[in-house]
């Protein structure tokens, strides 16, 4: 019972910090790329939202197993289940071990997601955005228009396919 107690409580905790701390760097990424994010289709977006969290929800697993057992461990502390536990003889060496399941469930999971979704994939959907995003800019400019982009005006006679003239 205790082992499953506490391969539930990690699991939970560890998921939950992972999450939280990936939402807050979505949340930073989504003011960097507010303009871009919401000016491109839903699928896109979702697709972007999904990658994004998933790996970095993985990326924060060593964290979160760090965080969930340093609770856990404070919590048996604080409510004084460590002194029950020594006086049922479960050792602190037989309690560390009890965290050892869900380590290495996360520890797996990190290692299968690490040999799927890197890095250098959510950056080329992140670029993959920028380009969709510049293409609907440069498709969606009327001829015979003036453009302004910071210091440089720019006179659009006629399109060609997708070129503008």
């Amino acid at each position: 019972m205790l082992p499953s107690y506490i391969l539930y409580r990690v699991l939970r905790n560890t998921f939950a910090v992972a999450l939280i701390l990936s939402v807050a760097l979505l949340s930073i990424q989504i003011t960097r790329l507010g303009n871009i994010i919401f000016g491109l289709p839903p699928k896109d977006i979702l697709g972007f939202f999904f990658s994004w969290t998933v790996y970095y929800t993985y990326y924060f697993l060593v964290d979160g197993i760090i965080v969930s057992v340093s609770l856990l461990i404070f919590h048996f502390k604080e409510k004084r289940i460590l002194y029950i536990f020594y006086s049922f003889r479960i050792s602190s060496l037989k309690l560390f071990s009890f965290f050892l399941i869900p380590s290495a469930i996360v520890f797996i999971l990190i290692f299968t997601f690490s040999n799927f979704l890197i890095e250098e994939k959510v950056a080329f959907i992140r670029k993959n955005l920028l380009f969709k995003y510049q293409e609907k800019i440069f498709n969606e400019i009327p001829e015979k228009s003036f453009l302004k982009f910071g210091g440089l005006v720019i006179y659009t006679e006629k399109r060609e396919g997708d070129k503008l003239k």
